[in-house]
């Protein structure tokens, strides 16, 4: 009753109906709390908001700054894997990934991997190009109140859309209505990323994530490797297995993860998990990931420039001081009878000539493992990397050099018997003729001189086998020659076998560099004879035996042979002076190709 006095606006003082309470209270006297603790329920926990919280606007959004690193220890350094056309592009799924860590913090996560998040209306605006020089700061922002959010970099947005958190509960409903087909052939990672090199993606590393899926593209297996950001980015790659050219994503309409349910479907043995791909729906789902919409857009290919080789195919005799480039038909001739893949050299002074020699022979396709040595007391820093540098030709142990290149040193004082000796038979030495050649002593060593130039000399070291020499004339046209040859090189290892021709149009040359590739091919000579008069007699045989060359020219009354000559161009050839011109991208959609080209020339009549 005192209550409903009370509202009904009756003022009481009910504490005249107690006694009058006497402080301190007594010691005896029980405690209120029990029956309080009893009616509250403290099974939940409450965010205390703090001083900080009042201070922020709490509409804003919440900013992370993530800085990516890709050098070697890092937490990124995987994605130097991601390659696209040449170069390293940012993953899609690391932005997701960089949203999802900044979400799980707003929402007090320790981890991100604890927390399933759902992307929504994702849209990729600018791709981001990656080096291992510079770093790159993205700013992620989150709008609490519904999720929005937006990827920053250099005060640009590149990346918007929505997150929020997800319920596993569908995920697994989904998964157990749908039954697939396995037993399809499937494609292994090598075959698959073949076909994907050539299209322009050049992925290495984590992000060859996809270890095998079947011919229809509709079903796989994909690794595992403890990284989210290359797992994610393999479910794209299988996305885009069936289409064709370069893509790139640009939209995504729904991703949904679970991580917890995800970790729970993986293999333990193998450590991969299926991925399954619905094409008519635009769905991609794997383990605990679904992904649905994705949408690609197609990019031209950039034009990769390749240094290209411009040569002549001209005779040049053996003897003759004024050749141009004589270093240069040096050098082609020992390719010439050099027969293997691989091309040992030791250089002795001028160490600026071994940049030359080397990038020579590194551009000859037929030479695929070139070792050279390099004897001086430069450092490193001063000389290519990839030749190997000694103090000293003692230092040297292997006698297998095919080429010694002597030029004047300092002290001009050479080790002329350890040079002589670490040349093999069939090898060649290359002399400077600014020192003094020891002419006797290399004749002495079985050396015989068979090139002379204004500033080279070049001498070959006979081998001490003894061959018997068979002459098979191919100018006959009933070709009964071919038999012959057949016959001669499956009978005899030590037999040497000289094509001849007296005709300038037989074709001689070109058969003979094809013949010789065939087993036994490396005992075949060839001797073409373009003069009308015959000059084969008993005295020329025997020093062309006694050289024992691969290709014997004989042209305007000398011997040499027909070689590859660079041709020199200007540097200057790319650039021109011009009235019309006009600024246009060399790549469709890059505009780092943005450059001036020459307008087309109209004329008027």
């Amino acid at each position: 009753y005192l209550g409903k006095l009370y509202n009904e606006g009756v003022n009481l003082n009910i504490m005249s109906n107690y006694a009058p309470v006497q402080y301190p209270v007594p010691v005896n006297v029980p405690f209120i709390s029990s029956l309080i603790a009893s009616q509250w329920d403290h099974s939940q926990q409450w965010k205390i908001p703090t001083f900080e919280m009042f201070t922020q606007s709490l509409g804003s959004t919440q900013q992370a700054k993530h800085e990516i690193d890709l050098n070697d220890g890092s937490e990124y350094s995987s994605i130097i894997g991601h390659q696209i056309d040449g170069r390293c592009l940012f993953p899609a799924t690391g932005y997701l990934v960089l949203v999802w860590k900044t979400y799980a913090k707003l929402h007090n996560y320790e981890d991100y991997r604890q927390m399933s998040v759902l992307f929504e209306q994702v849209q990729i605006h600018r791709a981001t190009i990656c080096s291992l020089t510079n770093k790159i700061i993205f700013y992620v922002n989150i709008l609490p109140t519904n999720g929005t959010f937006e990827i920053i970099e250099n005060n640009t947005i590149i990346v918007t859309g929505r997150i929020s958190l997800s319920e596993q509960l569908k995920m697994q409903k989904f998964h157990k209505q749908i039954k697939f087909d396995d037993t399809n052939k499937n494609l292994q990672t090598n075959e698959i990323y073949r076909d994907f090199n050539l299209r322009g993606y050049e992925y290495s590393g984590l992000f060859r994530g996809i270890n095998q899926i079947n011919i229809d593209g509709t079903y796989g297996e994909l690794k595992w490797n403890n990284d989210w950001i290359s797992y994610i980015d393999t479910m794209l790659q299988v996305h885009l297995i069936t289409s064709q050219g370069l893509q790139l994503p640009t939209r995504i309409d729904s991703l949904r993860i679970d991580p917890k349910f995800h970790l729970e479907s993986i293999s333990s043995l193998t450590s991969t998990c299926s991925v399954y791909v619905d094409y008519w729906n635009s769905l991609c789902f794997s383990g605990g990931i679904e992904l649905f919409g994705l949408h690609c857009t197609g990019t031209s290919k950039k034009n990769k420039q390749q240094n290209t080789i411009l040569e002549s195919y001209l005779f040049v005799p053996f003897d003759n001081e004024n050749i141009i480039n004589e270093l240069e038909t040096c050098l082609y001739l020992i390719l010439e009878n050099n027969l293997t893949t691989t091309l040992s050299l030791c250089q002795i002074g001028n160490e600026k000539l071994s940049e030359e020699i080397f990038n020579f022979y590194s551009q000859q396709p037929s030479i695929k493992s070139l070792e050279y040595t390099l004897v001086t007391s430069l450092s490193i820093d001063e000389i290519n990397k990839k030749i190997n540098l000694v103090e000293n030709l003692s230092s040297t142990t292997t006698t297998t050099i095919d080429l010694v290149i002597v030029n004047k040193t300092e002290t001009n004082t050479y080790d002329w018997e350890k040079l002589f000796s670490i040349c093999k038979s069939n090898g060649f030495i290359l002399f400077s003729s600014d020192i003094n050649i020891p002419t006797k002593q290399l004749q002495t060593n079985n050396f015989i001189q068979i090139v002379t130039r204004k500033n080279y000399q070049l001498w070959k070291k006979l081998s001490n086998e003894n061959f018997k020499d068979t002459i098979v004339n191919i100018d006959e046209k009933n070709f009964q020659w071919i038999d012959q040859i057949k016959t001669l090189l499956s009978n005899s290892s030590s037999q040497r076998i000289w094509l001849l021709s007296n005709q300038i149009d037989n074709g001689i040359i070109g058969f003979f560099n094809c013949l010789r590739r065939e087993p036994g091919g490396q005992l075949l000579r060839c001797i073409h004879i373009q003069d009308s008069e015959y000059v084969l007699n008993e005295n020329v045989l025997k020093t062309l035996t006694t050289r024992d060359l691969a290709v014997n020219v004989y042209q305007n009354g000398v011997w040499g042979s027909y070689i590859h000559r660079h041709l020199r161009t200007s540097n200057d050839s790319t650039w021109i002076e011009t009235d019309n011109a006009h600024v246009n991208v060399l790549n469709r959609g890059d505009l780092s190709s943005l450059t001036w080209l020459q307008s087309p020339i109209i004329t008027t009549t």
